[in-house]
Protein backbone atom coordinates (compact mmCIF):
# COMPACT_ATOMS: atom_id res chain seq x y z
CA UNK A 1 0.00 0.00 0.00
CA UNK A 2 1.47 3.79 -0.86
CA UNK A 3 0.92 5.23 2.31
CA UNK A 4 1.92 9.42 2.50
CA UNK A 5 4.15 9.61 5.63
CA UNK A 6 2.80 12.40 7.87
CA UNK A 7 5.90 13.90 10.14
CA UNK A 8 5.13 16.34 13.69
CA UNK A 9 6.67 17.21 16.55
CA UNK A 10 6.38 13.91 19.30
CA UNK A 11 3.58 15.10 22.43
CA UNK A 12 4.15 12.79 25.58
CA UNK A 13 0.64 11.53 26.04
CA UNK A 14 0.04 10.35 29.76
CA UNK A 15 -2.19 7.58 28.16
CA UNK A 16 -1.88 4.98 31.00
CA UNK A 17 -0.80 7.05 33.92
CA UNK A 18 -2.85 9.82 34.38
CA UNK A 19 -5.98 8.23 32.87
CA UNK A 20 -7.48 7.08 36.03
CA UNK A 21 -7.02 10.15 37.52
CA UNK A 22 -8.97 11.97 35.24
CA UNK A 23 -12.45 12.50 35.07
CA UNK A 24 -14.23 10.22 32.43
CA UNK A 25 -15.84 12.78 30.99
CA UNK A 26 -12.72 14.58 30.20
CA UNK A 27 -10.90 14.60 26.87
CA UNK A 28 -7.88 12.68 26.99
CA UNK A 29 -6.59 13.02 23.92
CA UNK A 30 -7.61 14.45 20.25
CA UNK A 31 -6.42 12.76 17.31
CA UNK A 32 -6.69 14.45 13.53
CA UNK A 33 -7.57 12.51 10.48
CA UNK A 34 -7.51 13.52 6.94
CA UNK A 35 -11.10 11.95 6.12
CA UNK A 36 -10.78 11.00 2.32
CA UNK A 37 -14.31 9.58 0.83
CA UNK A 38 -16.73 8.73 -2.70
CA UNK A 39 -19.80 10.29 -2.12
CA UNK A 40 -21.31 8.78 -5.40
CA UNK A 41 -20.73 6.10 -8.19
CA UNK A 42 -18.89 7.00 -10.83
CA UNK A 43 -17.19 9.63 -8.97
CA UNK A 44 -13.89 10.96 -10.65
CA UNK A 45 -12.16 11.20 -7.24
CA UNK A 46 -12.45 10.89 -3.52
CA UNK A 47 -12.88 14.24 -2.05
CA UNK A 48 -11.60 15.16 1.54
CA UNK A 49 -12.49 16.66 4.25
CA UNK A 50 -10.58 17.58 8.30
CA UNK A 51 -11.62 15.05 10.93
CA UNK A 52 -11.34 14.92 14.66
CA UNK A 53 -11.14 11.84 17.40
CA UNK A 54 -11.47 13.39 21.13
CA UNK A 55 -10.94 10.29 23.22
CA UNK A 56 -12.08 10.62 26.73
CA UNK A 57 -11.93 7.68 29.49
CA UNK A 58 -14.75 5.46 28.46
CA UNK A 59 -16.53 7.22 25.39
CA UNK A 60 -15.08 9.17 22.01
CA UNK A 61 -16.64 11.53 19.26
CA UNK A 62 -15.83 11.45 15.78
CA UNK A 63 -16.71 14.46 14.13
CA UNK A 64 -15.97 17.02 10.94
CA UNK A 65 -13.67 19.28 12.04
CA UNK A 66 -14.90 22.40 9.49
CA UNK A 67 -18.34 21.81 10.64
CA UNK A 68 -17.49 22.03 14.55
CA UNK A 69 -15.24 25.32 13.67
CA UNK A 70 -18.32 26.68 11.63
CA UNK A 71 -20.79 25.90 14.39
CA UNK A 72 -18.34 27.61 17.33
CA UNK A 73 -18.23 30.68 15.23
CA UNK A 74 -22.06 30.72 14.56
CA UNK A 75 -23.15 30.11 17.61
CA UNK A 76 -20.36 32.80 19.65
CA UNK A 77 -21.52 35.65 16.97
CA UNK A 78 -25.50 34.69 17.50
CA UNK A 79 -24.46 35.06 21.59
CA UNK A 80 -23.45 38.29 21.21
CA UNK A 81 -26.58 39.23 19.10
CA UNK A 82 -24.75 39.04 15.49
CA UNK A 83 -26.72 38.28 12.41
CA UNK A 84 -26.42 36.30 9.41
CA UNK A 85 -24.02 38.13 7.50
CA UNK A 86 -21.89 38.50 10.54
CA UNK A 87 -21.96 34.90 10.61
CA UNK A 88 -20.78 34.37 6.81
CA UNK A 89 -18.24 37.42 6.99
CA UNK A 90 -16.85 35.41 10.20
CA UNK A 91 -16.85 31.85 8.49
CA UNK A 92 -15.95 32.72 4.91
CA UNK A 93 -12.25 31.80 5.87
CA UNK A 94 -13.03 28.55 6.76
CA UNK A 95 -13.41 25.47 4.63
CA UNK A 96 -17.19 24.57 4.37
CA UNK A 97 -18.11 21.10 5.51
CA UNK A 98 -19.37 18.42 3.08
CA UNK A 99 -20.07 16.14 5.94
CA UNK A 100 -22.36 16.89 8.25
CA UNK A 101 -22.07 13.03 10.56
CA UNK A 102 -21.09 12.93 14.03
CA UNK A 103 -20.31 9.46 16.08
CA UNK A 104 -20.29 8.62 19.31
CA UNK A 105 -18.58 5.17 20.74
CA UNK A 106 -20.22 4.27 24.31
CA UNK A 107 -22.91 6.75 24.55
CA UNK A 108 -25.51 6.94 25.63
CA UNK A 109 -23.93 3.67 27.53
CA UNK A 110 -21.37 1.44 27.18
CA UNK A 111 -21.40 -0.76 23.99
CA UNK A 112 -23.55 1.36 22.20
CA UNK A 113 -23.08 4.34 19.50
CA UNK A 114 -24.85 7.10 18.54
CA UNK A 115 -24.96 8.51 14.91
CA UNK A 116 -25.87 11.82 14.32
CA UNK A 117 -25.93 12.94 10.89
CA UNK A 118 -27.99 16.04 8.82
CA UNK A 119 -29.26 16.27 5.31
CA UNK A 120 -30.70 20.16 4.05
CA UNK A 121 -32.02 21.07 7.27
CA UNK A 122 -33.79 17.80 8.36
CA UNK A 123 -31.75 16.43 11.25
CA UNK A 124 -31.20 12.61 12.05
CA UNK A 125 -29.89 9.98 14.42
CA UNK A 126 -29.71 6.69 15.22
CA UNK A 127 -28.31 4.28 17.82
CA UNK A 128 -27.08 0.39 17.88
CA UNK A 129 -25.25 -1.83 19.32
CA UNK A 130 -21.43 -1.28 19.00
CA UNK A 131 -20.37 -4.47 16.62
CA UNK A 132 -17.35 -6.22 17.57
CA UNK A 133 -14.56 -6.44 15.25
CA UNK A 134 -12.80 -9.90 14.54
CA UNK A 135 -9.45 -8.42 13.53
CA UNK A 136 -6.24 -10.44 11.92
CA UNK A 137 -3.61 -8.81 13.27
CA UNK A 138 -0.66 -9.91 10.94
CA UNK A 139 3.47 -9.36 11.55
CA UNK A 140 3.48 -6.21 9.08
CA UNK A 141 4.85 -3.00 10.45
CA UNK A 142 5.04 0.37 9.36
CA UNK A 143 5.32 3.95 10.69
CA UNK A 144 2.39 6.48 10.93
CA UNK A 145 2.99 9.59 12.01
CA UNK A 146 5.87 8.72 13.52
CA UNK A 147 4.37 6.32 15.45
CA UNK A 148 5.38 2.13 15.30
CA UNK A 149 2.38 0.73 13.63
CA UNK A 150 0.89 -3.17 13.01
CA UNK A 151 -1.21 -4.01 10.64
CA UNK A 152 -4.31 -5.43 10.82
CA UNK A 153 -7.43 -6.53 8.81
CA UNK A 154 -11.04 -7.05 8.88
CA UNK A 155 -14.52 -7.24 7.27
CA UNK A 156 -16.60 -5.21 8.33
CA UNK A 157 -20.39 -3.85 7.25
CA UNK A 158 -19.40 -5.34 3.93
CA UNK A 159 -16.03 -3.79 3.10
CA UNK A 160 -12.59 -5.19 3.81
CA UNK A 161 -10.29 -3.01 5.57
CA UNK A 162 -5.92 -3.12 6.45
CA UNK A 163 -5.38 -0.67 9.26
CA UNK A 164 -2.53 0.67 10.80
CA UNK A 165 -2.50 0.78 14.87
CA UNK A 166 0.20 1.79 17.31
CA UNK A 167 0.52 0.28 20.72
CA UNK A 168 2.06 3.37 21.86
CA UNK A 169 -1.31 4.57 22.25
CA UNK A 170 -2.76 1.72 24.57
CA UNK A 171 -6.24 3.26 23.48
CA UNK A 172 -8.82 0.96 21.28
CA UNK A 173 -10.34 3.53 19.17
CA UNK A 174 -10.44 4.98 16.01
CA UNK A 175 -11.69 6.96 13.50
CA UNK A 176 -15.11 6.63 12.08
CA UNK A 177 -17.17 2.80 13.78
CA UNK A 178 -13.52 1.23 13.61
CA UNK A 179 -12.38 -0.15 17.64
CA UNK A 180 -11.27 -2.90 19.06
CA UNK A 181 -7.51 -3.46 18.49
CA UNK A 182 -5.23 -2.56 21.58
CA UNK A 183 -4.00 0.11 20.44
CA UNK A 184 -5.19 3.52 18.20
CA UNK A 185 -5.66 3.28 14.58
CA UNK A 186 -3.79 6.26 13.25
CA UNK A 187 -4.45 4.86 9.47
CA UNK A 188 -7.57 2.65 7.68
CA UNK A 189 -8.31 2.06 4.14
CA UNK A 190 -10.77 0.09 2.82
CA UNK A 191 -10.22 -2.07 -0.70
CA UNK A 192 -12.35 -0.16 -2.79
CA UNK A 193 -10.32 3.23 -2.56
CA UNK A 194 -13.83 4.51 -1.54
CA UNK A 195 -12.52 5.66 1.93
CA UNK A 196 -9.57 6.20 4.16
CA UNK A 197 -8.63 7.57 7.56
CA UNK A 198 -5.08 8.88 7.82
CA UNK A 199 -3.77 10.51 11.31
CA UNK A 200 -1.81 13.96 11.01
CA UNK A 201 -1.87 14.88 14.37
CA UNK A 202 -2.75 14.03 17.86
CA UNK A 203 -2.90 16.53 20.69
CA UNK A 204 -3.21 16.17 24.13
CA UNK A 205 -6.72 16.66 25.94
CA UNK A 206 -7.06 20.26 27.44
CA UNK A 207 -9.51 19.65 30.14
CA UNK A 208 -12.94 20.32 28.29
CA UNK A 209 -15.42 17.79 28.44
CA UNK A 210 -16.61 14.99 26.40
CA UNK A 211 -19.05 16.68 24.05
CA UNK A 212 -22.43 14.86 24.82
CA UNK A 213 -24.57 15.15 21.74
CA UNK A 214 -27.96 17.38 21.64
CA UNK A 215 -31.19 14.77 20.50
CA UNK A 216 -33.69 16.71 21.16
CA UNK A 217 -33.99 18.27 17.79
CA UNK A 218 -33.86 15.53 16.04
CA UNK A 219 -35.79 12.79 13.96
CA UNK A 220 -34.58 9.54 14.95
CA UNK A 221 -34.03 7.06 12.80
CA UNK A 222 -32.90 3.42 11.65
CA UNK A 223 -29.39 3.20 10.15
CA UNK A 224 -31.45 1.86 6.93
CA UNK A 225 -33.97 4.63 6.93
CA UNK A 226 -30.84 7.66 6.79
CA UNK A 227 -29.29 5.55 4.06
CA UNK A 228 -32.70 5.44 2.33
CA UNK A 229 -32.70 9.66 3.24
CA UNK A 230 -29.43 10.05 1.25
CA UNK A 231 -30.84 7.38 -2.04
CA UNK A 232 -33.84 9.71 -2.02
CA UNK A 233 -31.78 12.95 -1.86
CA UNK A 234 -29.59 11.68 -4.99
CA UNK A 235 -32.28 10.45 -7.29
CA UNK A 236 -33.68 13.91 -7.52
CA UNK A 237 -32.72 16.65 -5.11
CA UNK A 238 -35.77 19.10 -6.33
CA UNK A 239 -38.14 16.42 -5.14
CA UNK A 240 -36.02 15.81 -1.88
CA UNK A 241 -36.39 20.04 -1.42
CA UNK A 242 -39.80 20.22 -1.82
CA UNK A 243 -40.79 17.09 0.88
CA UNK A 244 -38.48 19.10 3.28
CA UNK A 245 -40.86 22.20 2.31
CA UNK A 246 -38.41 24.18 0.27
CA UNK A 247 -38.73 25.25 -3.67
CA UNK A 248 -38.12 22.35 -5.96
CA UNK A 249 -36.00 21.95 -8.86
CA UNK A 250 -36.23 25.34 -10.56
CA UNK A 251 -35.73 26.33 -14.06
CA UNK A 252 -32.28 25.77 -16.36
CA UNK A 253 -30.86 29.49 -17.98
CA UNK A 254 -33.06 27.89 -20.94
CA UNK A 255 -36.16 28.61 -18.99
CA UNK A 256 -36.73 24.63 -18.83
CA UNK A 257 -37.24 22.21 -15.85
CA UNK A 258 -33.83 21.06 -14.48
CA UNK A 259 -33.65 17.92 -15.11
CA UNK A 260 -31.20 16.02 -12.52
CA UNK A 261 -29.19 13.08 -13.59
CA UNK A 262 -29.84 10.42 -10.89
CA UNK A 263 -26.98 9.02 -8.80
CA UNK A 264 -26.09 6.51 -6.26
CA UNK A 265 -24.41 7.10 -3.41
CA UNK A 266 -21.68 5.52 -1.55
CA UNK A 267 -22.23 4.46 2.16
CA UNK A 268 -19.09 4.14 4.71
CA UNK A 269 -21.56 0.95 5.88
CA UNK A 270 -23.06 -1.63 2.91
Amino acid sequence: MNMKKVLFSLLTLPFCASAGAQDSNQIRFSAFYIYSFMTYENQKAPRTEEFVLDVAQGSSVFYSRWEEMFAKTKDSIIAKGGGLSDVMNATSKYPRASQHFKLCKNYPEKGKLTYLDQIAIKKFYYQEKMEKINWQITEKDSVVADYPCKLAECIFRGRNWKVWFTMDIPSEEGPWKLHGLPGLILYAAESKGDFSFECIEIKNGTGDDFAVPTLRDRVKCTREQLMSEYRELAENPGRYAEKLGGIGGGTGPDGKPIVYKPRVPVFLDY
